[in-house]
């Protein structure tokens, strides 16, 4: 409609006289009050945590439901969030997943100031309460200053000075000897960081080469992460080339990334003067004192850090390749490997994945190693087809196969999907199954299909 949107998507089955009614529910809706204000609702639910898999619903394994009124102006940004959580997995307890009423998050961008700086503030308030399990009230700071500036042989300078000033007041906080807290918490984490890189740029005939190297010191005082406080939204990192040299390279608000510490690398770019271009990374970071509130769960709590790199290649138009890695300094043990191929035009077009990734020690988060292909074509304007499959390395067994056919015009989208699936979980089966979807895109879309369970 005019003023906003309204999508939903649903499917129900009766054909269990034992286990009743089921069914699988998702509403999107946003509707904008003014040039600054809009409200939104996104809800979706299941009557059982097996339903969307069996049925072929692309779902997460935690259903997120969430409403929210936003605004903009200028730079600014302020929200006010709700949320609930419906964990699908076998080993979560339904008592134990959070209600968020309300989550606050306001976010000021300033623009240039006399010293030639810019100032920056975030502020979070958090209200989270379980049935059973740890409640938390949170107050977030986050000021912010930076100052960019050149040098004399061009290299490109970041000041910055950053503050975490944080208060909790939480209960049934599960600490390090294993007993609960329940009160008060708090913390002032100043920051001061500095960030170098001088791009050295070759150009060429028919390409042009930039070699860059980059580095930064960040000071903070050791610690900031005591084992009173709750941590909410900081519960894993992936540490990779994309938070390198982010000055907290922690997610969220509960963790900051205390101590002192030096973060270097190398970025080289080859790029074509018609089409093409290839880029390579690599980086590391190094501390010279431990932090003593880490909970070891990364390399980055290591005096030297893991190696972290990329390399994408994409020589021409219908070519890209990219490999990303993480490896131990000491022996160069990889423990993660990521390997994306595309490659062909829509006419005929492959697609490898290829990830894995070792189990960090006393993290929640199971290691993985898995591959997954596409293989599709569009035969003409009308018509596609694709055909995909994923296979589990550490299990050594196939997942899952699918073939898919589709037509689409104008006024009308009809999808044929044949699946097998080698899943379990609880109830759920190696099956077959086929789907049909069609779709009136100025109407609505309907579902059909027939599952064969092994």
């Amino acid at each position: 409609y005019k003023d906003g949107f309204l999508n939903t998507n649903g499917s129900f089955v009766g054909d269990d006289p034992d286990r009743g009614f089921r069914g699988y529910f998702k509403l999107d809706s946003e509707y904008h009050l003014n040039p600054t204000w809009r409200a939104g609702l996104n809800i979706e639910t299941t009557s059982d945590d097996t339903y969307t898999r069996r049925y072929g619903f692309d779902t997460d394994s935690v259903l997120v439901s969430r409403g929210y009124l936003e605004g903009f102006r200028g730079q600014n940004y302020q929200v006010v969030n709700a949320y609930s959580f419906n964990d699908l997995r076998e080993d979560s307890n339904s008592s134990e997943s959070p209600i968020v009423v309300p989550m606050y998050d306001f976010n000021y961008a300033g623009k240039r100031d006399r010293l030639g700086g810019f100032a920056a503030f975030d502020f979070n308030a958090l209200n989270l309460y379980r049935e059973s399990g740890t409640d938390t009230r949170r107050l977030a700071f986050r000021p912010r200053w930076d100052r960019p500036f050149n040098g004399p042989f061009g290299e490109l300078y970041n000041a910055s000075i950053s503050l975490a000033a944080d208060a909790y007041h939480a209960s049934n906080v599960v600490r390090n000897d294993g007993t609960n807290y329940t009160g008060m918490s708090g913390r002032a984490v100043p920051r001061a960081s500095l960030s170098w890189r001088l791009p050295l740029i070759r150009p060429g005939k028919s390409y042009s080469q930039t070699i860059e190297p980059l580095a930064s010191i960040v000071v903070a005082p050791n610690g900031g992460n005591p084992d009173k406080m709750p941590n909410e939204d900081s519960q894993a990192i992936e540490f990779d080339e994309t938070n390198l040299f982010r000055d907290n390279r922690y997610d969220g608000f509960d963790r900051v990334d205390g101590g002192t510490r030096l973060n270097y690398g190398m970025n080289w770019v080859l790029t074509g003067n018609k089409a093409g271009s290839s880029s390579v990374f690599l980086g590391q970071s190094y501390r010279p004192r431990l932090d003593s509130s880490s909970t070891q769960t990364s390399s980055i709590d290591s005096h030297f850090s893991d190696f972290v790199g990329r390399v994408q290649v994409s020589p021409a138009k219908y070519l890209n390749l990219i490999y990303r890695t993480q490896f131990r300094p000491d022996n160069f043990t990889p423990q993660r490997n990521e390997i994306t191929a595309d490659v062909g035009a829509p006419s005929l077009r492959l697609t490898t994945n290829y990830i894995f990734i070792d189990q960090q020690q006393g993290s929640e988060f199971s290691g993985r190693e898995e591959i997954s292909g596409n293989v599709s074509s569009q035969i003409n304007r009308y018509w596609s087809t694709s055909i995909s499959a994923r296979h589990d390395l550490s299990a050594s067994s196939i997942r899952s196969l699918g073939l898919n056919a589709v037509y689409e015009n104008e006024c009308v989208k009809f999808t044929t999907l044949i699946t097998r699936s080698f899943f379990e979980d609880r109830d759920l089966k190696p099956s077959d199954a086929i789907t049909f979807t069609l779709v009136l895109k100025t109407l609505g879309e309907v579902h059909s299909g027939v599952s064969l369970t092994q």
